[in-house]
């Protein structure tokens, strides 16, 4: 075969070979991966005249208006003129989307950071806040609806906590809030069902935890009312009326140490707090702290006059303090301001007792048992115990029993009401009741000076003279300065018929009574006993003396006038010795001895019909010795 030439045409296969170079070199000077130059079918070149060029995806432009810009370097934007700008070009619709969909994510502006609000000085304007999309614009400062876009400013140095109105745990702390009325809850129960729908939305409320604990307090379940009021302070420990409420549950449950300690962080957080004075006081008082417990209620009172509680716990400290008359007075007015408050009138009461006042006193006292469950339990048994106190001065001695009793039951773990009980059984002749008393009242305070003076006269009646000289003695031992003591064991020297010494101690009696402030009641029966001592020794002017003093301390005291006239009847003085009958038996009508010594005067002056009268009527009140006297003489 021979070799092909240059100038030889080429065969069909090196024709073919010679195509796909010549297209391959087209594709490098038009650049790769771009559509190929209208004119390529032609065979022209990609740089003729009639070629054009891209410029980042615009409108190919003319080559006649390209020639006058250099091709190195492409024109910006924004220096080509408005007719001249490029129009973008069309994407397919899956790529535009995806692109503006990044461009918008990344315009798009960032939320601003949610800040606390802070108040504002008076000074620096408060700018109106902006309105979002589909919210109305913000109302003027003095519109009242401000309130449900705004949320209130709080200083931090309270550490009280306002939380957004948005939200439903926010919505039924609310609805759990309004159901407060003049710091009481009116439904308790809806209100604890209310705080816990809050804290099942965010467990971590403590407004709500706070809310609850209120209300569980008012159920009377502190120490649910206790733990919510810790969780509180565990989400926010500044927050001054959660220390309070801790502070009063530890109050009901009696942890008074606790409760001063939370009352005292309460007012470091907010010294104007006056509830947490209140309650610091009330804790006081229960430690007998009474100068604090002065201290912190007149704070309180200082700080807010209205409510009454703040009057009670100074009136009760001041009565403590035996301070009596400024206890009546704040007492009056913790009434002034809440008459159904049972503490108050049981103030009143004591005070008055003290005060010797004894039928206001009952008065008082009966109206402060009337709040019943308002009490607590001790200051119920102190009530009845100061009842039956004043029921025992008037000589009202079933009624005294059974206030002491109902004090009894109260297991305060106290000898003072066994103690009255004893003195009240004694009156009404129950002595071995009474001793039983007596005794028990020992076991409970065996240095108690008055409980063996009681067991003394118990056994006194129970005709053992001998160990109620023990009892009188050891009595005297304890505390010299009782002149019952004294008393008491005259009485067992008058019944051993031992009169000179029962003369002497009757007199000891009376000195020490003269030493004592305030005076004892019991000074005119000494002097009637003494009277009788010496009407039996035949002293007769000092026993008339005797039962004169006695009428002269006591003008109602019947017996006095009783003892006077059985001395006259003997000195036969028969006139003076009816009169003083007389005015016995009309203080006393149903003293049946009275109607018998009268009698006997009346024998003497041989007016048998008025002495079986008066003789008769004694048996019908129960004097049986009288009986042969009806029989012999009647």
């Amino acid at each position: 075969m021979a070799s092909q030439g240059v100038g030889t045409k080429p065969t069909a296969r090196g024709g073919l070979a010679l195509a796909m170079l010549l297209g391959a070199c087209l594709m490098l000077l038009s650049g790769c991966g771009g559509p190929p130059p209208p004119d390529a079918k032609a065979g022209k070149n990609a740089r003729g005249k009639n070629s054009a060029v891209r410029i980042s995806g615009a409108e190919k432009p003319k080559a006649a208006k390209i020639a006058r810009r250099p091709l190195s370097k492409a024109p910006s934007r924004s220096s080509l003129p408005a007719h001249e700008q490029p129009v973008p070009r069309a994407d397919p619709p899956r790529k535009h989307a995806r692109r503006q969909a990044t461009l918008q994510f990344q315009e798009r502006p960032r939320a601003p950071a949610r800040l606390k609000l802070e108040p504002k000085s008076e000074s620096e304007p408060q700018s109106a806040p902006q309105a979002r999309k589909g919210q109305p614009a913000s109302r003027p400062a003095g519109d009242p609806a401000r309130k449900r876009f705004v949320p209130q400013a709080v200083s931090k140095a309270r550490g009280k906590e306002h939380p957004s109105l948005k939200g439903p745990e926010n919505r039924a702390q609310a609805k759990g809030n309004a159901l407060f009325s003049a710091g009481r809850f009116r439904e308790p129960a809806r209100a604890e069902s209310f705080f816990s729908r809050a804290l099942r939305e965010n467990p971590a409320h403590a407004g709500a935890y706070l809310g609850r604990s209120r209300a569980r307090l008012q159920l009377g379940k502190p120490r649910l009312a206790l733990a919510d009021a810790e969780r509180a302070l565990a989400i926010s420990p500044r927050l001054a009326q959660a220390h309070l409420q801790r502070a009063a549950a530890r109050l009901k449950l009696g942890r008074h140490r606790g409760t001063a300690m939370d009352a005292t962080r309460a007012i470091a957080l907010d010294p104007a707090l006056a509830p947490a004075y209140f309650i610091r006081g009330e804790a006081n008082l229960a430690l007998k702290h009474y100068s604090r417990a002065i201290a912190d209620a007149s704070r309180a009172i200082e700080l807010n006059g209205r409510p009454a509680g703040p009057y009670v716990t100074r009136g009760a400290a001041y009565l403590s303090t035996q301070r009596y008359g400024k206890a009546l007075r704040d007492a009056n007015r913790a009434v002034r301001r809440d008459a159904s408050l049972a503490r108050a009138y049981a103030i009143l009461g004591m005070a008055y007792l003290k005060l010797n006042h004894n039928h206001l006193a009952l008065k008082n006292l009966d109206r402060a048992l009337q709040g019943g469950p308002a009490l607590v339990r001790a200051y119920l048994a102190r009530v009845y115990l100061a009842r039956a106190e004043a029921h025992l001065r008037l000589k009202n001695f079933a009624a005294a029993v059974k206030d002491a009793s109902r004090a009894i039951q109260s297991k305060t773990g106290r000898a003072r009401p066994w103690l009255i009980r004893s003195s009240a059984n004694i009156g009404l002749k129950n002595f071995s009741q009474g001793m039983a008393d007596a005794t028990q009242a020992i076991r409970l305070d065996p240095r108690l000076a008055d409980a063996f003076i009681n067991r003394a006269a118990a056994k006194n009646g129970l005709k053992r003279y001998r160990a109620a000289l023990d009892d009188a003695n050891r009595a005297i031992g304890l505390d010299p300065g009782k002149a019952a003591a004294y008393a008491e064991r005259g009485n067992a020297f008058y019944r051993l018929r031992k009169l000179s010494l029962a003369i002497a101690e009757y007199g000891q009696a009376i000195a020490v009574h003269g030493q004592t402030i305030p005076a004892q009641p019991a000074l005119p029966m000494i002097h009637i006993n003494r009277g009788n001592a010496y009407d039996d020794t035949g002293q007769f002017e000092r026993a008339l003396d005797d039962y004169n003093r006695a009428i002269r301390l006591d003008p109602k005291l019947a017996f006095a006038y009783s003892e006077r006239g059985l001395a006259l009847y003997r000195q036969g003085a028969y006139g003076k010795a009816i009169d003083d009958f007389n005015r016995a038996i009309q203080l006393n009508p149903r003293h049946a001895l009275f109607f018998v010594k009268r009698g006997l005067v009346y024998s003497k002056l041989k007016k048998k019909d008025k002495a079986c009268q008066d003789w008769r009527k004694g048996l019908e009140l129960g004097y049986e010795k009288v009986r042969r006297f009806v029989r012999a003489y009647c």
